[in-house]
Protein backbone atom coordinates (compact mmCIF):
# COMPACT_ATOMS: atom_id res chain seq x y z
CA UNK A 1 0.00 0.00 0.00
CA UNK A 2 2.91 1.87 0.83
CA UNK A 3 4.35 2.11 -2.53
CA UNK A 4 0.86 3.59 -4.08
CA UNK A 5 1.92 6.43 -2.00
CA UNK A 6 5.55 7.02 -2.39
CA UNK A 7 6.52 10.77 -2.95
CA UNK A 8 9.32 10.55 -5.19
CA UNK A 9 11.50 13.37 -6.82
CA UNK A 10 13.21 11.59 -8.75
CA UNK A 11 16.98 12.08 -8.49
CA UNK A 12 17.30 15.81 -6.83
CA UNK A 13 21.04 15.90 -7.19
CA UNK A 14 21.33 14.97 -10.84
CA UNK A 15 18.37 17.15 -11.85
CA UNK A 16 19.75 19.61 -10.56
CA UNK A 17 22.86 19.17 -11.58
CA UNK A 18 21.27 18.94 -15.55
CA UNK A 19 19.65 22.06 -15.28
CA UNK A 20 23.09 23.95 -14.23
CA UNK A 21 24.56 22.08 -16.76
CA UNK A 22 21.47 23.42 -18.89
CA UNK A 23 21.73 26.59 -17.87
CA UNK A 24 25.56 26.77 -18.35
CA UNK A 25 26.71 27.36 -14.66
CA UNK A 26 29.35 26.58 -13.57
CA UNK A 27 29.33 23.54 -11.23
CA UNK A 28 31.14 24.46 -8.56
CA UNK A 29 28.77 27.30 -7.54
CA UNK A 30 25.80 26.55 -5.66
CA UNK A 31 23.07 27.79 -6.68
CA UNK A 32 19.90 27.49 -3.88
CA UNK A 33 17.12 29.81 -6.45
CA UNK A 34 15.70 27.00 -8.26
CA UNK A 35 12.38 28.63 -8.50
CA UNK A 36 12.46 28.53 -12.11
CA UNK A 37 12.81 25.23 -12.61
CA UNK A 38 9.90 24.34 -10.65
CA UNK A 39 6.55 22.85 -12.46
CA UNK A 40 4.46 22.77 -9.65
CA UNK A 41 1.78 25.40 -10.52
CA UNK A 42 -0.97 24.49 -7.54
CA UNK A 43 -0.65 22.65 -4.32
CA UNK A 44 -2.32 19.18 -4.33
CA UNK A 45 -3.21 19.11 -0.94
CA UNK A 46 -3.40 15.03 -0.88
CA UNK A 47 -0.03 14.56 -1.12
CA UNK A 48 0.84 17.49 0.96
CA UNK A 49 -1.27 16.24 3.81
CA UNK A 50 0.25 12.41 2.85
CA UNK A 51 3.76 14.10 2.80
CA UNK A 52 2.78 15.55 6.58
CA UNK A 53 1.20 12.46 7.80
CA UNK A 54 3.97 10.25 6.98
CA UNK A 55 6.47 13.17 8.65
CA UNK A 56 4.45 13.10 11.76
CA UNK A 57 4.67 9.55 11.71
CA UNK A 58 7.81 9.41 11.27
CA UNK A 59 9.02 11.66 13.87
CA UNK A 60 7.00 9.80 16.53
CA UNK A 61 8.61 6.19 15.51
CA UNK A 62 12.19 7.80 15.12
CA UNK A 63 11.92 10.22 18.50
CA UNK A 64 10.45 6.86 20.29
CA UNK A 65 14.00 5.06 19.97
CA UNK A 66 15.48 7.55 22.44
CA UNK A 67 12.70 8.58 24.69
CA UNK A 68 11.78 4.81 24.97
CA UNK A 69 15.06 2.54 24.75
CA UNK A 70 17.07 5.33 26.55
CA UNK A 71 15.48 6.92 29.00
CA UNK A 72 13.13 4.23 30.59
CA UNK A 73 14.32 1.61 29.48
CA UNK A 74 18.01 1.38 29.45
CA UNK A 75 18.28 3.29 32.84
CA UNK A 76 15.62 1.00 34.81
CA UNK A 77 17.31 -2.13 33.43
CA UNK A 78 21.23 -1.19 33.69
CA UNK A 79 20.98 1.02 36.94
CA UNK A 80 17.64 1.14 38.91
CA UNK A 81 16.91 -2.82 38.55
CA UNK A 82 20.60 -4.13 38.55
CA UNK A 83 22.07 -5.15 41.60
CA UNK A 84 25.03 -3.40 41.72
CA UNK A 85 23.96 -0.95 39.34
CA UNK A 86 26.06 -1.72 35.57
CA UNK A 87 25.48 1.76 34.33
CA UNK A 88 26.20 4.83 36.32
CA UNK A 89 24.26 8.30 36.31
CA UNK A 90 27.34 9.70 35.05
CA UNK A 91 27.73 6.92 32.46
CA UNK A 92 23.93 7.34 31.36
CA UNK A 93 24.23 11.14 31.03
CA UNK A 94 27.40 10.30 28.71
CA UNK A 95 25.24 7.91 26.46
CA UNK A 96 22.45 10.78 25.96
CA UNK A 97 24.73 13.26 25.13
CA UNK A 98 27.04 10.90 22.88
CA UNK A 99 24.24 9.74 20.84
CA UNK A 100 23.55 12.96 19.71
CA UNK A 101 26.81 12.58 17.24
CA UNK A 102 25.15 9.48 15.33
CA UNK A 103 23.63 12.23 13.83
CA UNK A 104 26.63 13.27 11.59
CA UNK A 105 27.33 9.92 10.27
CA UNK A 106 23.58 9.96 9.06
CA UNK A 107 23.47 13.07 7.37
CA UNK A 108 27.02 11.70 5.51
CA UNK A 109 25.45 8.89 4.15
CA UNK A 110 21.82 10.02 3.45
CA UNK A 111 22.64 11.90 -0.03
CA UNK A 112 24.31 8.31 -1.25
CA UNK A 113 21.02 6.32 -0.04
CA UNK A 114 19.09 8.53 -1.77
CA UNK A 115 20.76 8.37 -4.48
CA UNK A 116 19.82 4.88 -4.66
CA UNK A 117 16.78 4.65 -3.22
CA UNK A 118 15.19 7.84 -3.73
CA UNK A 119 14.11 10.31 -1.19
CA UNK A 120 10.90 7.91 -0.22
CA UNK A 121 12.49 4.88 -0.32
CA UNK A 122 15.50 6.19 1.70
CA UNK A 123 13.08 7.10 4.12
CA UNK A 124 10.68 3.75 4.23
CA UNK A 125 14.70 1.72 4.66
CA UNK A 126 15.23 4.54 7.65
CA UNK A 127 11.82 3.56 9.11
CA UNK A 128 12.02 0.08 9.14
CA UNK A 129 15.83 -0.25 10.68
CA UNK A 130 14.80 2.00 13.01
CA UNK A 131 11.45 -0.21 14.19
CA UNK A 132 13.62 -3.62 13.81
CA UNK A 133 15.94 -2.00 16.30
CA UNK A 134 13.76 -0.76 18.65
CA UNK A 135 12.51 -4.56 19.08
CA UNK A 136 15.96 -5.69 19.05
CA UNK A 137 16.59 -3.15 22.11
CA UNK A 138 13.77 -3.89 23.81
CA UNK A 139 14.44 -8.06 23.80
CA UNK A 140 18.21 -7.25 25.52
CA UNK A 141 16.96 -5.29 28.22
CA UNK A 142 14.57 -8.54 28.53
CA UNK A 143 17.71 -10.56 29.00
CA UNK A 144 19.46 -10.75 32.36
CA UNK A 145 21.48 -7.31 33.02
CA UNK A 146 25.05 -7.67 33.02
CA UNK A 147 27.96 -5.70 31.36
CA UNK A 148 27.56 -7.58 28.08
CA UNK A 149 23.71 -6.89 27.37
CA UNK A 150 24.85 -3.32 28.26
CA UNK A 151 27.66 -2.83 25.85
CA UNK A 152 25.32 -4.69 22.91
CA UNK A 153 22.68 -2.41 24.15
CA UNK A 154 24.92 0.50 23.64
CA UNK A 155 26.52 -0.60 20.89
CA UNK A 156 23.34 -1.40 18.88
CA UNK A 157 21.75 2.19 19.82
CA UNK A 158 24.64 3.46 18.69
CA UNK A 159 25.11 1.73 15.26
CA UNK A 160 21.36 2.08 14.06
CA UNK A 161 20.55 5.78 15.34
CA UNK A 162 22.05 7.33 11.57
CA UNK A 163 19.29 5.15 10.29
CA UNK A 164 17.02 7.53 12.54
CA UNK A 165 18.16 10.56 11.14
CA UNK A 166 18.15 9.09 7.34
CA UNK A 167 14.06 8.52 7.90
CA UNK A 168 14.01 12.26 8.79
CA UNK A 169 16.00 13.92 6.24
CA UNK A 170 13.75 13.38 3.26
CA UNK A 171 10.19 15.14 4.18
CA UNK A 172 11.78 19.00 3.05
CA UNK A 173 12.99 17.90 -0.25
CA UNK A 174 9.77 15.93 -0.72
CA UNK A 175 7.99 19.47 0.63
CA UNK A 176 9.85 21.04 -2.10
CA UNK A 177 9.30 19.27 -5.02
CA UNK A 178 5.61 18.70 -4.56
CA UNK A 179 5.21 23.00 -3.35
CA UNK A 180 4.97 25.63 -5.87
CA UNK A 181 7.46 28.50 -4.84
CA UNK A 182 5.20 30.75 -3.29
CA UNK A 183 4.12 28.09 -0.71
CA UNK A 184 6.90 27.01 0.79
Amino acid sequence: LNTLYLIEPKDVMASRQREREELGMDNEIEDDDDDQAQTVDKLDYKVFSLILLGALGDNVGSSGLMPLCLSPLAFQTFYTNANPPIMSQVAYKWISVLVALMVVPGTIVSPYIYNKLGLAGGCIMGNVITGIVTIFLLYIALAPASTATFGIFVALLYACFPFTVISQLSTGPMLETTSPPDKR
